[in-house]
């Protein structure tokens, strides 16, 4: 893995992710993506592996910004822009996903 910074997105596995997006306009497209990464480290065991918990840090951060995107600050340029592409709410459950604090 190679990173850059200390923000959520400056590493190669987050910003790879941020791309995984690439067309996706709608929330339909764009749900599964950020679920798929957000059950990955919520379903891990205690070795979760770092490319795994980047991606994840990631989509929690796509979520928390889908309302409020100047939340990314400097990582709006790693975010698929313009973010989020659509004004269509986001699912409840991701939005619990990605606040689960896990122990």
């Amino acid at each position: 893995m190679g990173s850059w910074d200390s923000s959520v997105f400056s590493n190669d596995d987050a910003a790879d992710f941020s791309f995984e997006f690439g067309d996706a306009n709608t929330v339909a497209e764009v749900a599964p993506i950020i679920e798929n990464a957000l059950d990955v480290v919520l379903n891990s065991t205690l070795d979760l592996e770092a490319p795994d918990g980047a991606t994840g840090l990631a989509a929690a951060a796509h979520v928390v910004a889908w309302n409020e995107p100047e939340l990314l600050g400097n990582d709006a340029a790693y975010a698929p822009a313009p973010w989020p592409r659509t004004t269509e709410p986001l699912p409840r459950n991701l939005i619990t996903k990605a606040a689960y604090e896990k122990r």
